[in-house]
């Protein structure tokens, strides 16, 4: 009997001692160190609208580089911008924006090619802010027919 009285009173004491370390491990590392701190996370999942609200931002910064380089006479700055505008608009997203309103599909073509030719001659800056603003006209036209009113 004295044996296992023994063995109990030594795995009690050896489970308080991990147990005390486990807890007074972690309440020291956040007072002790106030750099470690206890991160939350969430895994969203994708949204085919917030994608598409993605690339119209970036179509528009890219427009909108295009104009502020041309308006500095930075010429070859501008048509790599103008090159990236032709780049994010893909056939795919053509083909997503045509299937809600193909009349958008085609300005948005035919605006985002004008701005390549644009960018590579010299043009009056107003015919390249007017260009810009019915890029921005064409996004927004772009947006309501593809994205629900809810969303």
């Amino acid at each position: 009997m004295g044996y296992t009285k023994r063995n109990l009173l030594l795995f009690i004491l050896l489970s308080e001692t991990i147990i005390s370390m486990a807890f007074f491990g972690s309440y020291e590392d956040n007072f002790i160190n106030p750099n470690i701190q206890i991160a939350y996370a969430h895994n969203f999942t994708p949204d085919e609208s917030a994608s598409f609200l993605a690339f119209v931002e970036q179509l528009q910064t890219e427009s909108e580089l295009v104009q502020s380089n041309l308006a500095n006479n930075n010429v070859s700055l501008a048509q790599v911008h103008a090159n990236k505008a032709a780049a994010l608009l893909t056939p795919n997203i053509t083909e997503e924006i045509a299937e809600e309103n193909q009349r958008v599909a085609n300005d948005l073509r035919t605006a985002i090619n004008s701005l390549q030719n644009i960018s590579s001659r010299p043009l009056e800056q107003q015919s390249v802010d007017l260009l810009v603003n019915d890029i921005d006209s064409i996004l927004g036209d772009a947006v309501t027919t593809r994205i629900e009113q809810e969303q």
